[in-house]
């Protein structure tokens, strides 16, 4: 079929939602989003196991707020955020925590250093793009 559109966003993830509303809200509003899976939202997904427990498989934290669009779209949203730390923020560095089993645990000192030394050791692995 065609379709004739004054933009069109290839991607339904967080950067192409984000620019179709960018885009609305300067009074753009001939726009089309396409997206090859049958679902929106790119890398943030999540799978519901047999008995109802959720596993993201993508994105569920949102990494730093400056010039991030997640943060600034789940602002604008008024989306519910926990607070756990700022990555572009050095004062706020010290609570780093993870979601295990629904509950927010928070790492110790050493669970952090060690994580810091697996992933140093995997910047010298041979591993896919989105590792790069």
């Amino acid at each position: 079929f065609a379709m004739a559109a004054e933009v069109v966003i290839i991607g339904a993830g967080a950067a192409g939602l984000y620019a179709a509303q960018k885009l609305r809200q300067h009074g753009i509003k001939d726009v089309v989003i396409v997206e090859a899976m049958s679902d929106i939202g790119g890398r943030i997904l999540q799978y519901k196991t047999p008995d109802g427990v959720p596993v993201d498989l993508g994105a569920e934290f949102v990494h730093g707020s400056k010039s991030n669009i997640l943060f600034d779209m789940a602002q604008e949203q008024q989306w519910p955020m926990h607070h756990v730390f700022d990555i572009d923020d050095p004062e706020d560095m010290g609570q780093q925590a993870v979601v295990l089993g629904g509950k927010l645990s928070y790492f110790d000192e050493q669970v952090v250093q060690d994580a810091l030394e697996v992933l140093e050791w995997l910047r010298g692995q041979k591993l896919d793009d989105d590792f790069q």
